[in-house]
């Protein structure tokens, strides 16, 4: 039985055809796209046959997590008033996650709500950002301060793209998918290494079918993040700090690589962890990255982490892993989290 999420979702390869049909299913005023300059290099070729198809208007956002600050969606907003698009209007997000976070804040705002569609073009858009329908923008450096709950009314995955995708891409990508892994469990964690050891594209276009199952599942059980689709923030509190204190110079997925290492790390020593399983699980974050974050001013890098969403009654909130496939949220002091990350930087310089 497919619920009401996986049926948002259509996962194939070459589906160029499919996204047309679906948008002619309506008679939308008005067709606006919205990517980045690197992606449109890319993939021009669909973009103009959409623009051309429902004579769109194409609108290029800033590179990155630039996109995600409010300028940036507010300059949007004001394009888009003065082409006079209406609320009958589909906005469509081609792009990654920084695109879909774009687009998916502000149609839910702009006249109250429009309909938007997301064509993921990274692995992390692929398997995360663009299912769900959370989005997010930043302050400053802080991740994922503004954002609203917002559905998309499709999200179009085309696995052949993963064939002409950058290979950093990919590997940004591997980190949520190391997430959706531990989250799993045993089964989907070894088929996740063997995939790393061996680089079968086939098997990698199984695990973002799993990886995609396993996001929509938790999210028809809890769309607005009350319960157990927190656990979707496993290596999140750590990673977005990354981001923050490093000043975006560390990308989202290698974040989250360390962010799932140090909240690894912190659950061994609080005995909520087996030395084996944290071995296994750092040992294959060593093969997903050769890049290890050490926090030079840990007091500086916690107050990042005092943004978290999570957080409460003045407590850090992390996932804490208590084995593949089962983990827990649990909430820290701040000197809590200082000393254990003090202890982190030791265990891991030696």
């Amino acid at each position: 039985m497919i619920n009401q999420n996986q049926s948002r979702v259509l996962i194939d390869y070459n589906i160029d055809d499919d996204i047309i049909g679906f948008i002619k299913k309506i008679d939308y005023s008005q067709v606006v796209i919205f990517t980045q300059k690197s992606i449109y290099q890319l993939q021009s070729d669909f973009i103009n046959r959409l623009k051309n198809q429902f004579n769109a208007i194409v609108l290029i956002i800033k590179e990155s997590d630039i996109s995600k600050d409010i300028l940036s969606a507010t300059n949007s907003i004001t394009k888009m008033v003065e082409a006079n698009v209406d609320k009958d209007s589909l906005l469509i997000a081609y792009g990654g996650g920084s695109v879909s976070d774009h687009v998916g804040f502000i149609a839910s705002i702009f006249k109250r709500g429009v309909k938007y569609i997301n064509i993921p073009t990274t692995l992390i858009g692929m398997i995360d950002a663009s299912i769900g329908g959370k989005t997010a923008l930043n302050i400053g450096n802080i991740k994922n301060q503004i954002g609203t709950f917002y559905q998309p009314v499709k999200t179009f995955i085309d696995l052949e793209q993963i064939n002409s995708m950058p290979n950093t891409i990919i590997k940004d990508g591997f980190g949520e998918m190391f997430k959706y892994a531990i989250l799993s469990g045993q089964e989907m964690f070894y088929e996740f290494h063997s995939y790393i050891k061996r680089k079968d594209k086939s098997k990698l276009h199984d695990l973002i079918q799993k990886c995609c199952d396993i996001k929509l599942n938790i999210v028809e059980a809890d769309e607005k993040d009350k319960n157990i689709r927190k656990t979707l923030n496993l290596g999140h509190t750590f990673g977005h700090a990354i981001e923050s204190d490093s000043k975006r110079q560390v990308s989202h997925g290698i974040a989250v690589i360390n962010g799932i290492c140090m909240e690894a790390f912190l659950s061994f020593k609080m005995n909520c962890l087996s030395k084996k399983e944290f071995e296994l699980i750092y040992l294959l974050s060593r093969e997903l990255t050769d890049y290890s974050y050490y926090v030079d001013d840990i007091e500086k890098y916690v107050n990042w982490m005092r943004s978290d969403k999570k957080n409460k009654n003045n407590k850090i909130a992390v996932i804490m892993i208590k084995k593949l496939g089962e983990v827990e949220l649990q909430y820290f002091y701040y000197d809590e989290i200082c000393s254990i990350i003090k202890d982190y930087n030791e265990y891991f310089s030696n």
